[in-house]
């Protein structure tokens, strides 16, 4: 949709109807019937009389519509100009005084605004709201001035919100806040602003938030600009922990270096040369070279064969002298064999592959909350092979890299699935996510092809200046 210049704008309605001195008069008494106040509460519609046929409810709907749009632009249109041109105290100012603080500023920018109160559109409200909050946010990312972001988003949270007054208006653009502040959407932007504060630093899953960042950035239900302030952050959030985490690792073998630079993670020396080890072996032998050979060896065969060749291929990384191995492999198995079985006769294809590795990945990653429960993960964190469960989840990754963003999503949702429980409870998803964080890391420098290049993670700079800025 292309956006209405604000000077260009003409009001849909009569001023002399809509003024704001009209909306309180008219409106002294809550929630007069439709015939008083020309508003239908209850269908979101103008009505001077009652509709006598489907033709005048059609034509009244349309021109709604008309209206929420043309409202929509200008309120967008306007904050976008801004974030473009003026300094942030001022961005922030105007912000407040439209949508907090009533205090008019623009003709224009007020007319379309209240014009969206008054007919009820509450909906378009929310995503107009969250459209500025966005825009507002991404130019402040790019802008380095990540202390503009929390006094943004709580802006709202601070403001008082009563219900006395006798306008209609005012009561409803109340309600419509206090809507707006328990909504899943405003918890996204608390979440975004908390990073920022260090608010909730002892909080285990703050730690984690990259993940969270990309899934948001790959959600295809978000906005473009919801999507494009989460792949800032998760950009800059992975080059700093990847540039420190090679700076650790290149000293780590040096004798007395290692210890006095830091280690970007939770895992002690040993674990992370543990990782080194099984990792950076021969070219001819690394995971990469393995994925290769799989899926050239299983070249054309039917799936059902397939299915056997992956369990080998992925029961490599267990071992056969553990007991845990051995029982993982007939997990393993029994989640594998049943998939997708009217095509066992069929060569696999790379649908059936992505369709599979799906599968296994969600398994994998969606552990039941009994720590004793015999299930792959459970097992191997109970044992403390979080490298093994790691290495699972990577060769399903090397021989289908567009499993990454499925990754990412299971990833994302075990965070939020455990974020409120105290750490020591969830030590062995720290401990799981330190290591797969390595090891991906690690892996992505490795076959940048392979991996990195399916994260969602733009390529080009696209105006992020500073990636290495210290914002963790």
């Amino acid at each position: 949709m292309k956006l209405t210049q604000t000077s260009d704008y003409i009001p849909p309605f009569s001023h002399s109807n809509y003024t704001k001195a009209h909306y309180n008069k008219a409106n002294s008494n809550p929630f007069k019937s439709s015939q008083s106040t020309g508003y239908s509460a209850a269908k979101g519609s103008i009505a001077k009389e009652p509709f006598t046929n489907q033709m005048d409810v059609e034509s009244c709907e349309a021109n709604i519509e008309q209206v929420a749009q043309r409202s929509q632009a200008i309120i967008l249109d306007y904050f976008q100009q801004q974030a473009k041109s003026s300094p942030s105290e001022k961005i922030i100012e105007e912000f407040v005084n439209l949508f907090i603080e009533d205090i008019p500023f623009n003709k224009n920018l007020e007319q379309a605004f209240y014009d969206l109160i008054v007919i009820n559109l509450q909906e378009q409200f929310r995503q107009v709201l969250l459209q500025c909050y966005y825009t507002l946010i991404k130019e402040f990312l790019l802008r380095n001035e990540y202390q503009n972001i929390p006094i943004l988003v709580e802006s709202l949270a601070e403001s008082r919100l009563q219900n006395r007054s006798l306008s209609m208006v005012k009561r409803r653009l109340t309600e419509w806040r206090k809507c707006f502040l328990a909504s899943p959407d405003y918890q996204k932007l608390v979440f975004l602003a908390n990073w920022y504060t260090r608010r909730y630093e002892d909080t285990w899953s703050r730690r984690y938030a990259y993940y969270i960042f990309l899934d948001q950035s790959l959600n295809s239900g978000s906005s473009e600009l919801e999507r494009d302030c989460a792949r800032i952050l998760a950009r800059r959030i992975h080059k700093k922990y990847k540039f420190k985490l090679a700076i650790y690792l290149a000293h780590l073998d040096v004798p007395n270096a290692g210890r006095s630079s830091y280690n970007p993670t939770k895992l002690n020396r040993n674990s992370l040369q543990l990782i080194q080890k099984v990792l950076v072996k021969q070219k001819s032998f690394n995971y990469q070279s393995l994925a290769n050979i799989f899926l050239k060896q299983t070249q054309g065969l039917p799936f059902k064969d397939f299915k056997n060749s992956l369990l080998k291929y992925l029961g490599v990384a267990l071992g056969d002298e553990q007991v845990s191995g051995w029982l993982i492999k007939a997990k393993l198995a029994k989640q594998i064999e049943p998939l997708y079985t009217h095509y066992d006769d069929v060569p696999w294809d790379a649908g059936l592959l992505l369709r599979t590795c799906k599968r296994v990945l969600a398994y994998l990653l969606n552990p039941p909350d009994d720590p004793e429960a015999n299930h792959p993960c459970n097992v191997l964190t109970r044992r403390n092979h979080y490298l093994t469960l790691t290495v699972l989840v990577l060769k399903i990754l090397l021989i289908c890299p567009n499993s990454y963003q499925d990754m990412i999503t299971y990833i994302s949702a075990l965070i939020q699935r455990y974020q409120g429980e105290p750490v020591e409870k969830c030590q062995w998803l720290i401990n799981f996510l330190e290591t797969l964080t390595v090891v991906l890391t690690i892996a992505s420098a490795q076959n940048a092809d392979a991996l990195e290049g399916h994260s969602g993670l733009p390529c080009s700079e696209d105006r992020i200046v500073n990636d290495l800025v210290a914002v963790a």
